[in-house]
């Protein structure tokens, strides 16, 4: 089964902060290679992620994208998780901090899956 790499949500976002995105952007790539690569299939495809540096909304459906699959796939494995992509879209919408909930939620998630592997 994939594994991934352990990352510190913390660091995740203060680093996403502190290179005004430039990480986030790295970070997201990774998570469309997680995601890749926990479904055995293209979930996400480079296309979708490119569009998503030019057009920051696209971001939204990778982060659909990923919020399905890691319920499916933590279902599996009996990580818990819930889906929260809604509720990271309407904190984006209206606080502005949808993102840094979203990366944390996200790499949370992940680090169990990696721990279960």
């Amino acid at each position: 089964m994939y594994k991934g790499v352990n990352r510190s949500p913390v660091t995740v976002i203060i680093l996403s902060i502190v290179t005004c995105g430039i990480y986030y952007i790295y970070w997201l790539w990774q998570v469309k290679n997680d995601i890749n690569g926990l479904t055995g299939r293209e979930e996400i495809s480079t296309g979708l992620f490119i569009a998503a540096i030019f057009i920051p909304f696209i971001y939204l459906i990778i982060w659909n994208k990923a919020d399905n699959v890691l319920d499916e796939v933590c279902r599996e494995k009996g990580v818990g998780y819930q889906k929260n992509f809604i509720m990271w879209l309407v904190l984006a919408l209206v606080a502005g901090v949808g993102l840094y909930i979203a990366e944390y939620q996200m790499q949370e998630a992940f680090n169990k899956l990696w721990e279960v592997n």
